[in-house]
């Protein structure tokens, strides 16, 4: 499977040359014999927690970010970057946070995964946190995460418009992005795809009027039956960017 890297993710690597991004963690350990906890230390808690249940139990929980306001976040600039950069834009991101999280423990159930899901979301959403989180049941095998602030999510409203022909994943793609991100409160690009799976893939024309998430849903599923989509605010370009990624692997643009 060939992975696509479009320009804007070779940002991690500017990061990682001016800014202190901190090494996430997640340790999980056995709660009696019947649930797990879940200690995770992130910029992203909630995501790296439903990337973990992906990667562990092959689920295919997909991901979207709150619009974070201005108090959820921080500059990570070095202190030298700063210095000689006096009056320019920082490199944001969420702050840091230690969340534990207990789950009943996966045992491969049917319907496990939305229950657990949204037994973890509860959870998550009692922490003293303006980020909020919603779980969507898409069906009985994948289920979407979407963060709010004050109940709002920034894809929530959005809608794409019907289309009378087929046309391929890429496609499907490059409209979802005009569309929706024509209605968030900031635009919608590219990052990591899998361009041969889309390229090949057949979307069937759009009879009615579809929730942006429901056709990046389906976008998704016919990618492959393994890929989950992820929509990540980048707070210091001011952009969203969706992603479409193996359940199962982890993609890292750092050396």
């Amino acid at each position: 499977m060939k992975i696509k890297w479009v320009p804007i993710v070779f940002l991690a690597n500017v990061v990682l040359m001016h800014g202190q991004l901190r090494q996430k963690s997640m340790h999980v350990t056995a709660d009696g014999t019947t649930g797990l906890i879940l200690s995770v230390g992130s910029y992203t808690p909630l995501k790296d927690t439903v990337d973990y249940l992906n990667r562990e139990y092959g689920w295919r929980v997909s991901y979207e970010d709150p619009l974070y306001s201005d108090s959820q976040v921080e500059d990570i600039a070095v202190p030298s970057w700063r210095k000689n950069h006096q009056g320019e834009r920082g490199f944001y991101v969420p702050k840091w946070a230690e969340v534990k999280l207990r789950i009943s423990t996966p045992s491969s159930q049917k319907d496990e995964q939305a229950k657990i899901v949204r037994e973890l979301v509860q959870q998550y959403n009692q922490l003293p946190r303006e980020d909020k989180f919603s779980v969507y049941i898409i069906s009985d095998t994948r289920v979407a995460v979407a963060g709010n602030i004050r109940g709002v999510e920034p894809m929530g409203h959005a809608r794409v418009l019907p289309q009378k022909l087929n046309r391929n994943g890429s496609e499907e793609m490059h409209l979802l992005t005009e569309e929706c991100g024509g209605q968030m409160q900031m635009r919608l690009a590219v990052g990591t795809v899998p361009i041969n799976a889309l390229a090949h893939a057949t979307v069937p024309a759009r009879k009615t009027v579809m929730s942006c998430r429901d056709a990046l849903e389906t976008l998704t599923e016919k990618a492959g039956y393994n890929f989950v989509y992820q929509v990540m605010e980048d707070i210091t370009d001011g952009l969203f960017i969706v992603s479409i990624i193996p359940n199962r692997v982890i993609i890292d643009p750092a050396p």
